[in-house]
């Protein structure tokens, strides 16, 4: 019998991207966070596959090679959105108080309809 360590990594693959993607559904989750769990999943069930002997290594590579450069772009797309929404110096039209003068922004939202997003 083979040793099950060459196994741990795919296996926990499989794992976290069924996770991720069964919480993704669940939750609404964007389509780019639903890719990203389902590229794990893939990968996770590919490297099995390899280690099994059913793939062969010349395919498994450019699997992971295309694989690869997916995950980058995904990581990149992920990464400009959410530094978009946290960036600091854009303005935003005030959608905080709602017009509800007992919010505690009321007052230095009253000289100005923008609010800086600290």
């Amino acid at each position: 019998m083979r040793s099950m360590l060459p196994y741990i990594l795919p296996i926990a693959l499989v794992l976290a991207g069924g996770v991720l993607l069964t919480l993704g559904f669940q939750q609404g989750q964007d389509l780019r966070v639903l890719a990203g769990a389902g590229l794990a999943l893939v990968a996770g069930v590919i490297s099995i596959l390899v280690l099994r002997g059913a793939i062969g290594n010349r395919s498994g590579m450019v699997l992971g090679i295309v694989f690869s450069i997916f995950a980058l772009g995904l990581a990149y797309i992920n990464y400009r959105s959410v530094h978009a929404m946290e960036d600091p110096y854009i303005e935003r039209p005030d959608t905080t108080s709602g017009g509800d003068p007992h919010s505690l922004l009321a007052p230095a939202l009253q000289t100005s309809s923008y609010v800086r997003v600290a």
